[in-house]
C-alpha cells in the first residue's frame, strides 16, 4: 500500500481494475459515501461495515457486502454495478426525489 496522491484519471483506472473497493468509515452519523459512489459508478463492488448507512445501501444495491472477519462477499460484475446505480441514482431520479421535498 501506498500513500500517494493519484490523478482523477488514474485513480478511475485503478477502480475500474479492482473488483472490490472497502469503505472502511464506520461513522453512526454517515448518510452518504463519496468513496461508495465513487466506486460504484466504476463498476466497484463494495465491502462495508455493518451500520445503517450499510443496512441503505445493501437494500438498494446487490454489489454490496458486509465487511467482518469472514468477508463472504458476492461478486457482481461491473456492468450489473454501473445499470444499478444508475437506475437508482441518475439525475432524473434524485431530481424526481428533490421534487418530493418542496
Amino acid at each position: 500500500i501506498e500513500n500517494v496522491f493519484l490523478s482523477e484519471n488514474d485513480l478511475g483506472i485503478m477502480i475500474s481494475n479492482t473488483k472490490f473497493v472497502i469503505l472502511p468509515h464506520d461513522d453512526k452519523s454517515m448518510i452518504v459515501s463519496g468513496v461508495f459512489y465513487h466506486a460504484a459508478t466504476f463498476g466497484a463492488n463494495v465491502l462495508m461495515f455493518k451500520s445503517e448507512f450499510y443496512d441503505f445501501c445493501e437494500n438498494k444495491f446487490s454489489f454490496v457486502s458486509e465487511l467482518n472477519e469472514e468477508i463472504d462477499a458476492k461478486y457482481i460484475e461491473p456492468s450489473i454495478v454501473i445499470n444499478e446505480v444508475l437506475r437508482e441514482c441518475s439525475n432524473h431520479i434524485v431530481l424526481s426525489e428533490m421534487n418530493k421535498l418542496f
